[in-house]
């Protein structure tokens, strides 16, 4: 994926502006990136099965060899099923889960569950979806 970054350009801002500073990655099982515009591409389902099984490990080899000591993990709020959480307990860290969505697309997340158990969702009613509520 860092590839597939650098090839489109988008690290340019790390040029000359933040000197120090390294940008590492960990295997995400995708392929190499070649020039061919037939590469194959994995489903967002076997990237993120691969990152279940294999991530942890491969962040805890790559903080075990950098140079100056993890001192934080600022992590995708919703990748934290690659257990980002316990590698930074493993590190002794405190880590920040970073939610890229507005609280009330965050609230009906973090709601799922109690929407569905009142029978809250799916909605019901005619089946076109009138959208009056979950009686219509």
């Amino acid at each position: 994926m860092h590839k597939r970054l650098v090839k489109s350009g988008g690290l340019c801002w790390l040029d000359d502006e933040n000197p120090g500073f390294q940008f590492k990655t960990v295997p995400e099982g995708l392929p190499s990136t070649s020039d061919s515009d037939d590469e194959q591409i994995q489903t967002t389902q076997q990237v993120s099965e691969y990152l279940v099984v294999n991530f942890l490990d491969s962040f805890l080899d790559l903080a075990a060899k950098l140079e100056a000591p993890v001192t934080c993990i600022v992590s995708d709020g919703f990748m934290a099923f690659m257990k980002t959480p316990y590698a930074a307990e493993k590190l002794r860290v405190p880590i920040i889960l970073h939610w890229t969505l507005a609280a009330c697309g965050f609230m009906g997340f973090y709601q799922g569950k109690v929407l569905w158990e009142k029978g809250l969702v799916p909605l019901k009613g005619n089946s076109q979806g009138s959208g009056n509520g979950p009686d219509s």
